[in-house]
């Protein structure tokens, strides 16, 4: 996260990874969108706030299968800030 962060563009480069990753890559990309840009995290939140795709997560040693609905809400809470 913090090398993204750093790039040039980064905005660019997690919207690009957005786009074109899978479910654990576009959460990815939404915790970079969501402190670089709240007003896009908003807009992008709204659509997946009902999505029941599974993903699975790591926080320590601790492995969740959690939808992206789920995973959406605990970024836009700050979670994975």
């Amino acid at each position: 996260m913090k090398l993204i962060l750093s790039s040039a563009f980064p905005i660019k480069r997690f919207e690009s990874l957005y786009k074109v990753g899978n479910p654990q890559a576009k959460c990815y990309a939404l915790v970079g969108i969501s402190i670089l840009r709240p007003d896009r995290f908003q807009d992008l939140a709204l659509t997946l706030n009902r999505d029941k795709t599974e993903v699975i997560t790591q926080r320590g040693c601790i492995v969740s299968h959690l939808t992206i609905g789920e995973v959406v809400t605990q970024i836009g809470d700050g979670i994975y800030k």
